[in-house]
Order: C-alpha cells, then sequence, then structure tokens
C-alpha cells in the first residue's frame, strides 16, 4: 500500500540527494501495511515528484529520534524539536 505526504522542497532536495535519510512525522500510519510513501512536494512546486519505500517505523521520543540518527536528518536539532514541539503538548 502506499500513501501521499506532502513535504516542503527544502527536504524533498535532500531526500533525493540521500542527505535526509529519516522522514519525521508527528503521527505514525494508522494502516500498518504501508510500503512506499508518495511525495508531494508543496509550495511552489505543487506537484507529485517521486516515491521511496519504507524500511522501517520507529516510534520513540523526540530525543531518541535524534540520538539515533543526528548526521542524517537533513534537519537542525531545533527545527527538529520545533516540528514535535506542538505533539508533545498534546501528549501532556
Amino acid at each position: 500500500m502506499k500513501v501521499l505526504l506532502s513535504i516542503n522542497p527544502e527536504y524533498v532536495e535532500k531526500i533525493f540527494s540521500g542527505v535526509k535519510k529519516y522522514e519525521y512525522r508527528r503521527s505514525i500510519f494508522k494502516e500498518k501495511n504501508i510500503k512506499t510513501i508518495v511525495i508531494y512536494c508543496t509550495y511552489p512546486v505543487k506537484k507529485i515528484v517521486g516515491e521511496f519505500d519504507i524500511e522501517d517505523v520507529i516510534k520513540d521520543t523526540p530525543e531518541k529520534l535524534w540520538n539515533l540518527a543526528p548526521n542524517n536528518t537533513g534537519i537542525e536539532k531545533n527545527k527538529f524539536l520545533e516540528y514535535f514541539e506542538k505533539k508533545i503538548k498534546d501528549m501532556l
């Protein structure tokens, strides 16, 4: 099964160049048999630009996720933590 994800152009470029090896999401798919991510590149591109297969889904705290692969995130730590901040507040 495939799922469509909207990803900012900055991160799409990093995914396809190999700099960003992990795609972080605040919510994990409810459907467990997702195997492929179809990438919709957001504004200004606004189109489907490719896809990749999921190797594994890892669910953990933002800090532990960061520590798994800090050199392959394609994002600065402060932006990474800011992205998850809303989810953390919702969990409290």
